[in-house]
């Protein structure tokens, strides 16, 4: 009989291969039949093979599951030798996005639900385990699977097809496909499934199907060629429904495809779908080591490689610290159909944190809406630089109003701890249209304003508007409202004022040159979490926000989400009528035992610096400019004048820092904390 009918009538089992296995190693003879090319780690083609129970269970959860597929099974070269490795949040995000399916009525067959994913990463952040991942298990779990691997040089491709062969060779045997052919450049298994690799040359076509092409580093393709080979081979695979395309790169420069296509994702305007990993989201790289890095890679390298900014002259203002504690608070805003007649609420550039009700607002909530006027004045860096320009945009960014936690307060009272800084801003919504004009955004931020917060009745708004060349025309627009009040826009000074002459303040703000101090201390307040952003969208633009030769600007990038949280909320919190109205918010907040904790921290922090300036004590206690402050008048308590509102404005109530009468003080055995210092470490919070 021959070998080959021999062994077709042999049905191997795990129990056998590892008995094989055993006497190998023990140096005995065996038979290499199950092994392609007696390689004991590969297993041959066309194996009669039973699976337990257990392991055909074991087999249908990684089929089902990719994840679980790739955290159980594939291991990967470390310092520790083979092992497995845990994936991260951003890796576990692409694995699914690049495995989901859906189902194809017209093929009658399961294809990708994303067909066009662009991703931009940072350096040392697991991409090539992230996509030699994707790739064994595509062509693990499917049957006549092709997979192409492109890259600007031919190393870096055939570094990933060596270890997707370390994969497959760590896979049990049951899990295992029939190998066909294993070279450097190209694997072929029983199951009809295969990987191609090469350079991406400008003269390479398609004469057959691919169902999932990788694009490495494919911002550093030369122009000339990755403008031929995207010509020649993305209309067929876009033609396909069962193909999908992935492309992975850092930047370089702004005049190249991937910078096109991956704005042109960014901004909505194509079918792909944008990832983003910067190098804080991997463990281990906080401040402190790119501070280390930049010294011993450089600037402009860190900022290309590791900050992921197309122009590498720039330099992003978000600390990673702060970063990475956003990116774990921010999900996709949502439409949500507003209840209403009013048109200009369900706006489908209106869109809303998953997680807050537009139809069940809290009549004594506040809120903070922070404009940006499109003026289609952007500089150069800018404006992208790729063929296809985009319009700027104008938008609402919609913050509700929250009293900081005492803790977080306390925590920093020892530089600060005045009215504005009792207070933290939580986005919950955000509307964002760069295809209609300044009045239609006027419209829709007074529809919200009037007919949906009701400020009107309630007091319940502010709005921030830069006052740029367009500015006029949306508070003329604004201003036409029926319910319109003319508290609701925040007036400023729009020239500095000079002392001795009398000034009137005007509707909206003007960035002067004082842009880059109110940026720095609006990356304060995210540093300390008083700002605190939901919108995947706003944090794509932070990230892309920072210094180009010198100047603060979206860097490749428009930046009407982001700028306007970095500049216009610290503006406000230096506008004494806007402070006024959150010490008005205070004053009326149910708990009262967090109104006098925040009294008696601010009291003490005026103890603690009693050479403030009289402009100072102002600014501590929210007074502004046409209240006044006497320092020679008996005081109480800060709140002791009546036209300051505060929770000991009626007679009958005793400041609980007074010592006459009978009042109780909230630090007294008696009192409210029971003996407890609101700033020692014992406040409950």
């Amino acid at each position: 009989m021959s070998d080959d009918r021999e062994r077709n009538r042999r049905v191997y089992t795990t129990e056998k291969i590892n008995q094989l296995i055993k006497d190998r190693a023990e140096g005995y003879d065996i038979d290499y039949s199950p092994f392609f090319e007696r390689d004991l780690e590969l297993r041959a083609p066309n194996i009669p093979f039973k699976m337990t129970e257990w392991e055909y269970e074991e087999y249908m959860k990684c089929y089902n599951n990719p994840l679980y597929f790739i955290e159980h099974y594939c291991k990967f070269r470390t310092d520790k030798g083979d092992s497995l490795v845990e994936l991260r949040d951003y890796q576990r995000e692409i694995i699914s996005l690049s495995t989901e399916e859906v189902f194809e009525e017209e093929l009658q067959l399961f294809a990708p639900k994303y067909h066009n994913i662009i991703w931009l990463s940072a350096r040392q952040s697991g991409k090539t385990t992230t996509l030699c991942s994707i790739l064994t298990y595509k062509m693990v779990m499917n049957h006549s699977f092709t997979a192409a691997v492109m890259a600007n040089k031919s190393d870096t491709a055939t570094e990933l097809v060596q270890k997707i062969t370390n994969i497959i060779k760590g896979l049990p045997y049951f899990l295992k496909p029939g190998c066909i052919n294993f070279g450097k450049t190209g694997l072929k298994f029983d199951n009809g499934s295969q990987l191609i690799s090469s350079a991406t040359t400008n003269t390479a076509s398609i004469g057959f199907t691919i169902h999932f092409m990788i694009l490495d580093e494919f911002a550093h393709i030369p122009d000339n060629i990755v403008n031929n080979f995207w010509r020649s081979v993305y209309p067929t695979l876009s033609s396909s429904k069962i193909s999908q395309c992935m492309i992975i790169s850092t930047p370089n420069g702004t005049t190249n495809k991937f910078f096109e296509i991956y704005t042109s994702a960014i901004n909505g305007t194509s079918s792909w779908r944008a990832l983003r990993t910067d190098y804080w989201q991997v463990p281990g790289h906080g401040e402190e080591w790119a501070k280390r890095m930049r010294a011993d890679f450089g600037e402009e390298e860190f900022a290309q490689e590791f900050e992921l900014q197309f122009n590498k002259n720039s330099k992003m203002l978000m600390k990673a610290e702060a970063a990475d504690y956003i990116d774990r608070m921010i999900r996709p805003f949502v439409p949500k159909r507003i209840h209403t007649t009013n048109q200009y609420l369900n706006d489908e550039h209106l869109l809303w944190d998953p997680s807050f009700d537009p139809n069940n607002i809290n009549p004594s909530d506040k809120f903070l809406f922070l404009v940006d006027l499109a003026d289609g004045g952007a500089e150069v860096d800018e404006k992208f630089t790729s063929k296809k320009k985009e319009p700027d945009f104008n938008s609402i960014n919609i913050f509700r109003v929250r009293i900081n936690s005492l803790a977080n307060i306390r925590r920093f009272s020892n530089t600060s701890c005045k009215i504005a800084d009792c207070f933290r801003f939580e986005q919950v919504g955000r509307y964002s249209c760069n295809t209609e004009d300044e009045i239609q955004t006027a419209r829709v931020c007074s529809a919200l304003c009037y007919n949906l917060f009701h400020d009107d009745e309630r007091d319940s708004v502010r709005v921030a508007v830069e006052m740029n060349f367009n500015g006029k025309a949306f508070l003329e627009e604004f201003k036409r409202h029926q319910l319109y009040s003319g508290a609701t826009i925040v007036r400023t000074y729009h020239t500095k004022p000079i002392p001795g002459e009398k000034q009137r303040k005007r509707y909206g703000i003007r960035t002067k040159q004082d842009k880059e101090s109110y940026c720095i201390k609006g990356n304060k307040m995210l540093s300390k979490h008083r700002t605190i952003i939901h919108c995947k969208d706003t944090f794509e633009q932070m990230k892309a926000f920072g210094y180009v030769r010198g100047r603060l600007k979206g860097i490749a990038m428009h930046d009407d989400l982001s700028m306007p949280v970095f500049n216009h909320i610290p503006r406000m919190l230096d506008e004494s009528s806007f402070v006024s109205w959150l010490q008005e918010y205070l004053y009326f907040y149910e708990d009262k035992s967090v109104t006098y904790a925040i009294n008696a921290l601010i009291q003490k922090w005026a103890m603690d610096n009693p050479d403030m300036s009289d402009d100072d004590f102002m600014e501590l206690y929210g007074l502004n400019e046409k209240q006044g402050y006497n320092p020679n008048a008996p005081q109480l308590s800060p709140y002791a004048s009546q036209q300051t509102l505060s929770p000991y404005a009626n007679p009958a109530q005793l400041s609980p820092y007074a010592n006459q009468g009978n009042g109780l003080s909230p630090y007294s055995s008696e009192g409210m904390f029971g003996g407890m210092n609101p700033y020692s470490e014992g406040l409950p919070v």
